[in-house]
Protein backbone atom coordinates (compact mmCIF):
# COMPACT_ATOMS: atom_id res chain seq x y z
CA UNK A 1 0.00 0.00 0.00
CA UNK A 2 2.80 2.24 0.71
CA UNK A 3 4.59 1.55 -2.63
CA UNK A 4 1.10 2.82 -4.08
CA UNK A 5 1.33 6.16 -2.90
CA UNK A 6 4.68 6.53 -3.55
CA UNK A 7 3.94 5.64 -6.98
CA UNK A 8 1.81 8.51 -7.04
CA UNK A 9 4.25 11.01 -5.82
CA UNK A 10 3.51 11.19 -2.23
CA UNK A 11 6.37 11.18 0.72
CA UNK A 12 5.73 8.59 3.21
CA UNK A 13 5.36 10.66 6.31
CA UNK A 14 4.81 9.35 9.78
CA UNK A 15 1.24 11.01 9.63
CA UNK A 16 0.17 8.45 6.57
CA UNK A 17 2.11 5.49 8.35
CA UNK A 18 -0.47 6.06 10.98
CA UNK A 19 -3.54 6.86 8.58
CA UNK A 20 -3.08 3.55 6.94
CA UNK A 21 -2.74 1.60 9.48
CA UNK A 22 -5.59 2.53 10.82
CA UNK A 23 -7.69 1.96 8.10
CA UNK A 24 -6.43 -1.06 7.61
CA UNK A 25 -7.07 -2.37 11.02
CA UNK A 26 -10.81 -1.35 10.68
CA UNK A 27 -13.53 -3.99 10.12
CA UNK A 28 -15.70 -1.78 7.90
CA UNK A 29 -15.76 1.69 6.76
CA UNK A 30 -14.78 4.42 9.08
CA UNK A 31 -15.86 7.45 9.38
CA UNK A 32 -13.76 10.96 9.82
CA UNK A 33 -14.52 11.37 12.69
CA UNK A 34 -14.12 7.87 13.87
CA UNK A 35 -10.44 7.67 12.23
CA UNK A 36 -9.69 11.41 14.23
CA UNK A 37 -10.54 9.78 16.98
CA UNK A 38 -8.29 6.80 16.75
CA UNK A 39 -5.64 8.48 15.30
CA UNK A 40 -5.55 11.13 18.74
CA UNK A 41 -7.62 14.12 18.03
CA UNK A 42 -4.52 16.41 19.74
CA UNK A 43 -2.06 14.87 17.77
CA UNK A 44 -4.23 15.12 14.08
CA UNK A 45 -5.56 17.94 12.67
CA UNK A 46 -8.71 17.73 10.78
CA UNK A 47 -7.28 19.42 7.58
CA UNK A 48 -4.47 17.36 7.38
CA UNK A 49 -6.31 14.29 7.88
CA UNK A 50 -9.08 15.25 5.40
CA UNK A 51 -6.32 16.00 2.70
CA UNK A 52 -4.79 12.68 3.22
CA UNK A 53 -7.66 11.34 2.27
CA UNK A 54 -8.40 13.05 -0.34
CA UNK A 55 -4.98 11.91 -1.69
CA UNK A 56 -5.36 8.20 -0.81
CA UNK A 57 -8.88 8.57 -3.18
CA UNK A 58 -6.63 10.28 -6.09
CA UNK A 59 -4.18 7.40 -5.60
CA UNK A 60 -6.88 4.75 -5.75
CA UNK A 61 -5.92 3.07 -2.76
CA UNK A 62 -9.10 4.42 -0.51
CA UNK A 63 -12.75 4.23 -1.79
CA UNK A 64 -15.51 6.48 -0.32
CA UNK A 65 -18.93 4.33 1.30
CA UNK A 66 -21.78 6.77 1.74
CA UNK A 67 -24.10 5.74 4.40
CA UNK A 68 -27.96 5.86 3.50
CA UNK A 69 -27.94 9.82 4.48
CA UNK A 70 -24.99 10.49 2.32
CA UNK A 71 -22.26 10.50 5.38
CA UNK A 72 -18.38 9.29 3.83
CA UNK A 73 -16.93 6.32 5.19
CA UNK A 74 -13.24 5.22 4.48
CA UNK A 75 -11.91 2.28 3.62
CA UNK A 76 -8.51 0.85 2.00
CA UNK A 77 -8.85 -0.45 -1.24
CA UNK A 78 -7.46 -4.38 -0.13
CA UNK A 79 -6.34 -5.92 -3.73
CA UNK A 80 -6.37 -9.66 -1.76
CA UNK A 81 -10.36 -9.44 -2.03
CA UNK A 82 -10.83 -6.85 -4.83
CA UNK A 83 -13.59 -4.98 -6.12
CA UNK A 84 -16.76 -5.13 -3.39
CA UNK A 85 -19.87 -3.67 -2.13
CA UNK A 86 -21.57 -3.12 1.32
CA UNK A 87 -24.84 -3.63 2.78
CA UNK A 88 -25.25 -1.04 5.39
CA UNK A 89 -27.91 -1.15 8.33
CA UNK A 90 -30.88 1.53 8.77
CA UNK A 91 -31.03 1.02 12.09
CA UNK A 92 -27.68 0.18 13.92
CA UNK A 93 -25.32 1.44 10.83
CA UNK A 94 -23.78 -2.23 10.69
CA UNK A 95 -21.84 -2.64 7.41
CA UNK A 96 -21.13 -5.88 5.93
CA UNK A 97 -18.84 -6.36 2.44
CA UNK A 98 -20.84 -8.13 -0.22
CA UNK A 99 -17.69 -9.76 -2.35
CA UNK A 100 -19.80 -10.08 -5.20
CA UNK A 101 -20.24 -7.16 -8.18
CA UNK A 102 -23.00 -7.76 -11.20
CA UNK A 103 -22.12 -4.46 -12.59
CA UNK A 104 -19.81 -5.67 -15.43
CA UNK A 105 -23.62 -6.16 -18.24
CA UNK A 106 -24.13 -2.42 -17.06
CA UNK A 107 -20.92 -1.71 -17.73
CA UNK A 108 -20.28 -3.12 -21.30
CA UNK A 109 -23.16 -1.36 -22.14
CA UNK A 110 -22.52 1.86 -20.80
CA UNK A 111 -19.26 0.99 -23.82
CA UNK A 112 -21.07 0.02 -26.33
CA UNK A 113 -22.67 3.44 -26.28
CA UNK A 114 -19.25 4.84 -26.38
CA UNK A 115 -18.25 5.65 -22.50
CA UNK A 116 -14.75 4.87 -21.38
CA UNK A 117 -13.26 5.17 -18.60
CA UNK A 118 -16.19 3.37 -16.06
CA UNK A 119 -16.26 3.61 -12.50
CA UNK A 120 -19.41 2.82 -9.84
CA UNK A 121 -20.32 2.65 -6.79
CA UNK A 122 -23.08 0.64 -4.91
CA UNK A 123 -24.42 0.27 -1.65
CA UNK A 124 -27.16 -1.51 -0.14
CA UNK A 125 -29.56 -0.34 2.60
CA UNK A 126 -31.39 -2.47 5.07
CA UNK A 127 -32.02 -3.83 8.24
CA UNK A 128 -29.86 -6.31 10.00
CA UNK A 129 -30.59 -9.83 11.73
CA UNK A 130 -30.40 -7.88 14.83
CA UNK A 131 -32.59 -4.82 13.96
CA UNK A 132 -35.28 -6.69 12.51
Amino acid sequence: MLEALREHGMRITATRKRLVSVLFEAATPLSVEAIHRKLGRNTFDLVTLYRCLGAFEEASVLQVVRDEQGKALYEMIDTAHGHHHHVICRKCGKIDCLDACMIGPFEDAARKLGYEDLSHRLELYGLCAGCR
